[in-house]
């Protein structure tokens, strides 16, 4: 498996690319293709199965670069201790919560860091929205109830080669780059603008 991966992946045939180009071929009305991945493998069992087909209609809590998933990803990564009481802060989580499945923006330790500087007062809300933006990551998708993963089906694992991780390293640290001269810019561009978070949560 390696050998062929590796031996493919240098003649510029991506297998990856081509799976991916047949499932979605095969995917039928109202089905998602999604991938999960790792940075090293994904072990043990994954405990995902496919339900039986009903009527129902999954709910979905939509989020974008606004306030309201800043606030939801700082407090689910306990950076929000000071107002988890407050009205704004219970309602953002129970709205979080009343759903099957999430779709949100990826949000890395790059951009917590800069989400965490909005509730630390370093920045303002506009200054944080529009450092986020620059460092787009795309999409995720999170399940939050059983009937979502009820729902969910394993197709395949993937294998990457060592060549194929190495060439989208690069490219996503030349993005990485990129997103930080924006990050830059969008802080002295917004700076002064907008409401600090401890004049949002009064």
């Amino acid at each position: 498996m390696l050998n062929l991966y590796t031996f493919a992946f240098a003649k510029n045939i991506k297998i990856n690319k081509l799976k991916e180009m047949f499932w979605r071929d095969d995917l039928k009305k109202h089905e998602k293709l999604l991938f999960h991945g790792a940075k090293s493998k994904i072990g043990g069992k994954i405990d995902i199965h496919r339900g039986r087909h009903n009527d129902d209609d999954l709910t979905c809590k939509r989020y974008e670069v606004n306030q309201e998933w800043m606030m939801t990803i700082a407090y689910y990564r306990g950076a929000l201790d000071e107002y988890k009481n407050h009205p704004v802060i219970k309602k953002i989580i129970e709205q979080s919560r009343a759903c099957d499945y999430i779709i949100a923006p990826i949000a890395d330790n790059r951009m917590f860091q800069i989400i965490n500087s909005f509730i630390e007062g370093e920045l303002t809300y506009e200054q944080c929205k529009h450092c986020l933006a620059a460092t787009n990551l795309g999409m995720q998708y999170i399940f939050v109830s059983e009937k979502a993963v009820s729902q969910a089906k394993l197709i395949e694992r993937c294998y990457i080669s060592q060549n194929e991780r190495e060439y989208y390293k690069n490219i996503r640290l030349e993005e990485s780059k990129l997103g930080a001269n924006k990050v830059k810019l969008a802080r002295k561009q917004y700076r002064g603008k907008g409401r600090y978070i401890d004049e949002i949560l009064v």
